[in-house]
């Protein structure tokens, strides 16, 4: 068995915390991991791009073109970056809040969410697409956005990683003060998955 996922973001979104969240599950059922992450400017809002692989024989931590099961995209502009590494008929599950990249806060380009929206739909792929920061804010802060897209890939992932390890590990890595406000932010996320609340 081979499991490869990519999640991208921007900084500051958790992209990096909900890759760890996930390698240190898959190391808990015993599966050999390997990932990767590209940060660029990732404390400014820059691109920020994880490739996750586990299983058997696993030797290298980048997933090639068309090689992942999963796409987790915490911004929809870098899902139609990093898109090509998404087998056909994968899964795709992206947050629809809009984070703007630079060069479109400073007017070079305009971002067109409708067409963007339009694209990520009409992939090969089982896609889900809802406003994540929503329910996060719902559990108590913005900055829960990735516990709802761990909790809505446990629900849509189809990854041999139970939800309760998903859960638990995730609980370990934020702080304390955290804990409850991430867990149910996992909760919402997984619960919206499971129901297709609003897609």
């Amino acid at each position: 068995m081979k499991f490869s996922i990519v999640l991208s973001g921007v900084g500051g979104q958790g992209t990096i915390l909900a890759t760890r969240t996930i390698s240190l599950a898959a190391i808990q059922k015993g599966y050999s991991v390997r990932s990767t992450e590209s940060l660029g400017m990732a404390q400014r809002g820059g691109s920020v791009v994880s490739h996750l692989r586990f299983g058997d024989g696993i030797k290298s931590p980048l997933v090639p073109d068309s090689g992942a099961e999963v796409l987790l995209g915490f911004e929809m502009l870098e899902v139609v970056r990093w898109v090509k590494k998404l087998k056909p008929g994968g899964v795709a599950i992206i947050n629809t809040t809009v984070v703007p990249p630079h060069e479109m806060l400073s007017g070079a380009y305009k971002y067109n969410e409708a067409e963007i929206k339009g694209y990520l739909k009409d992939l090969k792929a089982n896609t889900v697409l809802f406003d994540m920061q929503a329910l996060a804010v719902k559990a108590g802060s913005f900055r829960a956005t990735n516990a709802v897209l761990l909790g809505a890939f446990s629900a849509k992932g189809g990854s041999p990683l139970e939800p309760e390890l998903l859960r638990e590990v995730m609980a370990g890595l934020v702080p304390p003060k955290l804990v409850d406000v991430n867990l149910t932010a996992f909760d919402l996320g997984r619960e919206a998955c499971l129901q297709e609340a609003n897609f």
